[in-house]
């Protein structure tokens, strides 16, 4: 029952539509929503299935003829011009077909550059969303939104088994949570950024001191010693963690507190040799009568060598947050949950917490 609601939901969805994602669910997922493969034989012959993941069934038309399948192997085979028509219970129509180039549907459509002088098109329509991929160029055509993407043949769901697929929709009702989880983490990066451009510009053979004989060492600076403008609000004292020789020495993560009004921000934080965060961590903490106290915040991120957020901590129920770009999880996994836990406290190991 708990897969059939959420697909009604992510059907009504679809109303509006965005390539990178909209109320949460992204464009892969959508697609992936309707069909689990479909690919393009030489002749034109387009072969595939619909979902597999989901319990609900489909009632499916080609030409006038109307059925129903029920079970989880939902194959379709569509000669060039034929279309399948399909739809769940109470669920807008969807449809797909190969087209010719000379159909004057293909005709009435601008393509870019990339995707002219295909011979054929398949043409994905639902509600408030119509999509022409080329069957050479692999490239999407998104007509209301004029945008072009790649588009790898076969397409495949973006789940591989019932497992992951169960483990997705398992924490579909908390995705507006990631805009939130976006825009904190990426405030994260800009400071540790900004920290680690002002430090590198400092002599750190001076920070460490002549005692210091390599390795990796936590340097203790007043906060009158940072400009405002480096990390607003910025308390007593402010950590830098160095390592490396006298020779070479470089930042390599940050520990502070910042006050902002009624609330106190303890962070950690690691950046590698070009100062890209990796990971953060950061607690917020209400002032009440005048001490800190009371967590409002707990949120800790991982950033990929590419600079993306893949992963997060995030207070309340599924409180794992899983980014691999074409799908998106919250997850209380208890394995997966343990795991990113150990490896964020690995990473940010030796860096003090302050409060």
């Amino acid at each position: 029952m708990k897969r059939i609601v959420l697909f009604i939901a992510c059907a009504l969805a679809l109303v509006v539509f965005s390539v990178e994602e909209r109320s949460g669910f992204r464009f892969w997922e959508r697609l992936s929503f309707a069909f689990d493969e479909f690919s393009v034989d030489a002749d034109g012959t387009l072969r595939g299935r619909l979902d597999r993941f989901t319990e609900s069934g489909f009632f499916m038309k080609i030409g006038t003829r109307t059925s129903y399948v029920s079970t989880r192997n939902r194959p379709f085979v569509l000669q060039p011009g034929e279309a399948l028509t399909f739809w769940r219970s109470r669920g807008a129509y969807s449809s797909i077909c190969v087209l010719q180039a000379d159909d004057p549907l293909i005709k009435g459509v601008v393509f870019p550059a990339e995707m002219r002088g295909e011979r054929r098109y398949i043409r994905i329509k639902t509600r408030g969303m119509e999509i022409f991929v080329g069957a050479v160029s692999q490239k999407a055509y998104l007509l209301d939104e004029k945008v072009c993407m790649d588009f790898p043949l076969p397409f495949k769901s973006v789940w591989p088994d019932q497992k992951d697929y169960d483990l997705w929709v398992s924490g579909g009702g908390f995705r507006p949570r990631f805009k939130k989880v976006a825009k904190i983490s990426e405030g994260e990066k800009q400071l540790a950024a900004d920290l680690f451009g002002y430090f590198s510009a400092t002599n750190l053979s001076e920070l460490v001191g002549k005692s210091y004989s390599g390795g990796m060492t936590n340097v203790r600076i007043s906060a009158a010693s940072v400009p405002a403008r480096v990390v607003p609000g910025l308390v007593d004292p402010l950590v830098v963690q160095i390592e490396g020789t006298n020779a070479q020495l470089r930042v390599s993560g940050f520990c502070f507190v910042t006050q902002d009004g009624g609330c106190r921000r303890a962070r950690r934080c690691r950046v590698d040799s070009q100062g890209r965060f990796v990971c953060g961590w950061r607690v917020d903490r209400a002032n009440d009568n005048g001490t800190p106290d009371r967590v409002v915040l707990d949120m800790s991120f991982e950033y990929d060598a590419d600079g993306v957020l893949r992963r997060a901590w995030t207070p309340g129920c599924n409180p794992l947050m899983i980014d691999k770009g074409n799908k998106l999880y919250f997850t209380g996994d208890r394995d997966l949950a343990i795991k990113y836990r150990e490896e964020i406290h690995q990473t940010l190991a030796g860096l003090p917490w302050l409060k």
